[in-house]
């Protein structure tokens, strides 16, 4: 072969691999349903479907999946938004966050946000026991990320596992004072919206108990805070 050969093989072979790198990565199917156990035994799971792709799939799938979380939360500090359309991007950006936990193993920072922003995700789309196995698993795999500890208070709270919900508060507010006052503001939200609802007498005391909690741990934080 010529060196005039060589060099135009070469050329073809190069923009071969620069358009094959530029193609879009196809959208993953839908992954399986999460189980109802809390726990973190579905990601643990080796029996999963597996996307197909490589780490760089993986890297793209997240990329994609961050873009539509933002552009879902966007839309939601608009009050002319369509919900519709709210809850499809978060849809997409649940398919695409299981898609690069498919393909990206060896980074376990990686992997924790990853399970982190799911777990939001999840609890955008109203599945609690989805988040809470999420949140779980970024703890375990990055024990002081304090933001999947307040989305693992949220979706205890939508499980009406107050006394658990507790515990993380009073965590959060060891180690992060902000993100303990926005869960304690979900409480509040999440007390106001059970009041909407008939109650039988125990569980109404139960929730009255539960908000002198809230307003004690409000008024702690506020003393806390006019001190610093």
């Amino acid at each position: 072969m010529s060196y005039r050969q060589l060099h135009c093989l070469s050329v073809c072979l190069l923009a071969t691999w620069q358009l094959a790198a530029a193609a879009p990565v196809p959208r993953p199917v839908v992954p399986p349903a999460m189980p109802s156990s809390p726990g973190t035994d579905y990601f643990h799971n080796q029996n999963m479907a597996p996307f197909p792709g490589s780490f760089a799939d993986g890297r793209r799938y997240l990329s994609r999946a961050v873009t539509d979380l933002q552009q879902a939360y966007a839309l939601e500090q608009n009050s002319n938004s369509s919900p519709a359309r709210i809850h499809s991007l978060y849809q997409d950006a649940r398919q695409l966050f299981h898609a690069a936990l498919a393909n990206i193993h060896d980074s376990n920072a990686m992997l924790a946000g990853v399970y982190n922003d799911l777990a939001y995700v999840e609890i955008r789309l109203g599945d609690p026991q989805a988040a809470l196995a999420a949140a779980n698993r970024a703890l375990e795999l990055a024990p002081t990320l304090t933001k999947a500890l307040e989305n693992r208070g949220e979706a205890l709270l939508a499980l009406d596992r107050t006394e658990d919900a507790k515990q993380v508060y009073l965590a959060l507010f060891a180690q992060h004072r902000q993100l303990a006052s926005l869960l304690l503001a979900r409480m509040q939200r999440w007390i106001e919206a059970q009041r909407e609802v008939a109650l039988p007498p125990e569980v109404l005391q139960a929730l009255d108990e539960f908000h002198d909690w809230v307003r004690t741990r409000a008024q702690i934080a506020a003393n806390s805070s006019s001190l610093a």
